[in-house]
């Protein structure tokens, strides 16, 4: 026994310095891991704040951790308590982190794909902006970057696009088109239209297309003057318009046309004096063939009475003496020659006297006096057989009186 002691009690030494040798290293090894342990459940606590922050699930207030102190155990829904009273409540913990940390990552894929498919919608040119190089951190702000300095030009263009659609909106008369600075408005459905701003664009290329219409029927117009007005360059008009259309330079051409409306306008004055003129030579023509007209009734009145005074002159039987010759030259006629107003008429200024063919001829001059006093004057017209027409120069009164003496112009008379 006393030998098993001696050989037992060197061993039993050993294996207390054994044990005290694993105790120590298991203890190492558990305070390693317990501040192994701090260490990430402190890490997962600041991770589901960070991935908590602004996204309003609230899972970071269930994830609290606080670690041990030399005067306090740790504590919190992570802490080495929790665990040994509910495990699975620790369980539960990591699993929101991680599910929180599955729907931030799921998040931020469905943003790369939403700006990718904003910036395609906007237009820019395909794989400028990539989902991958969203998602990548070396690379995820240049492209956002990108994509707002894109969505800003893009912005500009509209915002520049509108104000020139108001400014086309005001030269054609529409003032309905402040609706292209409201943003759209949302439906049921969940979509965004501008419902106001399609009628107000119709209206628009309506009063547009009008505009356009309108200057091709000017054209139109422009282009069809000059051939309704074929005569002009034959009245010495001359066309310096481009009647071919209005073009770029329709200033220019604008200008010319009215230049030459201005020459027709000058040719119609013309024209127009010339018609009045025309018609006042027609009116003259007209009061003239009347005035002959008259006159031919008037010659024939007086070749009646020339008749009548014939007739009656043959009915006193004063003839012309058949040993008396008709006078055919003023050399021939007798200048003692004397003869009597048979007719007076003031209105055309003549008196028949009743000297024939065989006292006086065409040409001679004549005096006239009543009661010895001058009368008037005058030149033989027409002769006929006992008496003849003078035509007279000079009327000192009113009617001549039947009977008033006749002399040839050289015998002496008192004009006074």
């Amino acid at each position: 026994m006393g030998k098993l002691m001696k050989i037992l009690a060197p061993l039993a030494a050993l294996l207390a310095i054994a044990v005290a040798v694993c105790s120590y290293l298991a203890w190492d090894t558990f305070k390693k891991y317990e501040n192994r342990a701090g260490v990430l459940a402190g890490g997962l606590r600041d991770t589901a704040k960070s991935l908590d922050e602004r996204t309003g699930s609230g899972t970071a207030g269930g994830v609290t951790f606080t670690a041990k102190s030399p005067n306090a155990k740790e504590s919190g829904s992570l802490s080495w308590q929790s665990y040994k009273t509910n495990a699975s409540s620790v369980d539960s913990t990591v699993k929101k982190v991680d599910d929180l940390a599955k729907q931030v990552n799921d998040q931020r894929n469905k943003l790369a794909t939403g700006i990718v498919s904003i910036s395609n919608a906007l237009g820019i040119a395909a794989d400028t902006v990539k989902e991958d190089d969203l998602v990548n951190l070396s690379s995820f702000e240049g492209q956002i970057s990108l994509a707002d300095k894109y969505a800003n030009a893009f912005h500009a263009h509209d915002k520049m696009m509108g104000n020139y659609l108001k400014q086309i909106g005001a030269s054609v008369g529409n003032s309905g088109l402040a609706v292209v600075d409201r943003a759209p408005v949302g439906n049921d459905s969940g979509e965004f239209r501008f419902d106001a701003l399609e009628p107000a664009l119709k209206k628009l290329k309506g009063q547009v297309d009008d505009v356009v219409a309108r200057r091709k029927a000017y054209e139109i117009a422009i282009a069809n003057m000059k051939r309704a007005l074929p005569d002009y360059a034959t009245v010495g008009g001359q066309w310096k318009a481009n009647y071919g259309g209005l073009g770029g330079n329709y200033s220019a051409v604008l200008k010319d046309v009215a230049g030459d409306l201005s020459g027709v306008n000058s040719k119609l004055k013309q024209l127009n004096q010339t018609i009045k003129e025309r018609d006042l030579a027609r009116r003259e023509l007209k009061q003239r063939e009347q005035t002959i007209l008259a006159m031919k009734k008037e010659k024939s009145d007086l070749e009646k009475k020339i008749a009548d005074l014939q007739k009656t002159m043959e009915y006193y039987g004063i003839g012309v003496k058949k040993d008396e010759k008709t006078l055919t030259s003023a050399s021939e006629v007798d200048m003692e020659t004397r003869g009597e107003i048979i007719l007076d008429n003031p209105e055309w200024n003549f008196v028949i006297v009743n000297l024939g063919k065989t006292k006086v001829v065409p040409g001679i001059k004549v005096v006239i006096s009543s009661n010895g006093t001058y009368v008037g004057s005058g030149t033989v017209a027409k002769v006929e057989e006992e008496i003849s027409l003078v035509e007279l120069s000079t009327r000192k009164s009113g009617e001549i009186p039947k009977g008033a003496q006749v002399l040839m112009a050289n015998q002496g008379v008192d004009k006074n």
